[in-house]
């Protein structure tokens, strides 16, 4: 190779350098340059552009081609695409069923992943910081709603009265004999505020459970007496209703929640646009207590109520604020049976927040590696317990005679990681993480894994909301 091509080469590869030799190899290179030119004389050049000719050899440029390559792989980029396939330095590969890869050791992170950086502060929404107790209610309970609540109330009402004065009418076709006819005074808005207003108070006071009767004794809450008559409340309770009748029978042909749809999706506005959640969101299932006539009324036995109305929600996990609700209404009526239903309201309802870097908790329910992967590209992550029958897990996950108690089973990818604790002989509990990255362990007796601290933190954000609906309950 000529000079020329050797120059050029260093010329279109700036960022090569060199490889460093010892002190020792230095010293001898320089001892074996001295011997072979200490019989030529340095000649001094009078042009100051003057550059000594140094002769490169075949073998010469081989190396230099050689150290280039190496430097480019020494210095590849984090950023790079990644490579699904585990790298075989990293331990131990182990194949799941579903032929996930995953490794024994943690695999190196140059830099924070972005999915674990938090790009919104949580809190109330900057309007709401005004907004004084009853603003605040309003803002979640809007006049639209109120607007719909009484229009379809009275409409309710107006019928049943001109039913009962027809059904007069015709049993006693002669006036004088007739009994007086009903009048009906039309709902406020005034009236229907006084009415939630009653029953929060009563959920307040644990009285929502008692008799209607006892509610307006004089030794009750007088704030009751003073807001409404019992008559007046009671009318109300039988005629409420949140949509037009008439035209209910061809919308749950296709919805069977369509007797509260409109109602139920203003209130998931109004209650997201109130509030931003904190650094994670908890997704869970709610049984509300119900035994009225639906077509997805639910029994689950292992609920204390047993029977009542599925919600799936997300809730903030620091203080339990509902931030957004799906109702389960079982499978559709004229579609095919509903396959991962789990994965697919996670995403439904933290659809929200894409981009945000929240962490999102869940229980074996939900939580899948497709949903982990999914979150991952919006710049979110997930961490939640895992059923043991699940394809994409290791054969290292499941509870053996031989593992100590307190002990942990870690398994690393690039897409999150998943941990088996044995809390006592013969059991484990595994999780799956896609924001931790490491395997770390407190330094207790119990030695637990920083992926179980974390989630036993996090994981009861709609647990505490239905037990606070449940202590102060404004249903009758």
């Amino acid at each position: 190779m000529s000079d020329s091509n050797a120059g050029s080469s260093f010329r279109h590869n700036p960022r090569k350098r060199v490889c460093r030799f010892t002190s020792d190899e230095i010293m001898r290179m320089l001892e074996e340059s001295d011997s072979e030119h200490e019989d030529e004389p340095y000649v001094p050049s009078d042009d100051e552009n003057y550059v000594p000719q140094v002769d490169v050899t075949e073998e010469d440029s081989d190396i230099e081609q050689e150290m280039v390559i190496e430097h480019e792989n020494e210095y590849e980029s984090d950023e790079s695409v990644e490579d699904d396939s585990v790298p075989q330095s990293a331990g131990d590969i182990w194949t799941a069923k579903d032929e996930t890869q995953w490794c024994s050791n943690p695999l190196p992170n140059a830099q924070t992943k972005s999915r674990n950086v938090l790009r919104q502060r949580g809190g109330p929404a900057a309007i709401s910081n005004l907004y004084t107790a009853k603003e605040l209610f309003k803002s979640i309970m809007t006049p639209e709603m109120c607007d719909i609540i009484l229009r379809e109330t009275n409409r309710k009402a107006k019928r049943v009265c001109d039913a009962y004065n027809n059904e007069l009418v015709q049993r006693f076709p002669d006036s004088s004999k007739r009994p007086p006819q009903k009048t009906f005074k039309q709902f406020t808005e005034t009236e229907l505020h006084a009415f939630l207003g009653i029953l929060i108070a009563a959920g307040v006071h644990r009285a929502n459970k008692e008799n209607l009767e006892e509610m307006w004794n004089v030794a009750a809450l007088p704030l009751i007496r003073a807001a409404m008559s019992r008559d007046r409340f009671k009318m109300i309770l039988r005629f409420i209703r949140f949509d037009n009748e008439n035209t209910r029978a061809e919308r749950v042909q296709t919805d069977k929640a369509a007797p509260i749809r409109d109602i139920w999706t203003m209130l998931n506005s109004n209650l997201e646009r109130a509030y931003k959640p904190y650094h994670c969101i908890t997704v869970d299932e709610q049984l509300f207590p119900f035994r009225g006539h639906t077509k997805f009324t639910q029994y689950i036995p292992s609920k204390p109520a047993k029977y009542g109305i599925k919600i799936f929600w997300a809730c903030d996990s620091s203080n339990a604020y509902p931030l957004q609700g799906q109702l389960y209404t079982g499978k559709p009526t004229d579609g095919p049976r509903q396959v991962n239903i789990g994965e697919r309201t996670v995403l439904d309802l933290v659809s929200s927040y894409k981009g945000s870097g929240r962490n999102v908790t869940t229980d074996n329910f939900f939580t899948t590696m497709e949903l982990a992967k999914v979150l991952n590209s919006w710049n979110m992550t997930l961490v939640g317990t895992v059923r043991k029958n699940k394809r994409f897990l290791p054969n290292n996950m499941q509870p053996a005679k031989e593992r100590p108690v307190y002990s942990t089973n870690f398994a690393y990818n690039h897409d999150a990681t998943v941990c088996s604790y044995v809390p006592k002989k013969n059991k484990s509990v595994v999780l799956l993480s896609s924001m931790h990255m490491t395997g770390e362990v407190e330094e207790t007796l119990a030695a637990k894994p920083e992926i179980i601290k974390y989630y036993n933190i996090t994981k009861g954000g709609v647990d505490v909301m239905d037990k606070m609906l449940g202590e102060y309950t404004v249903k009758r």
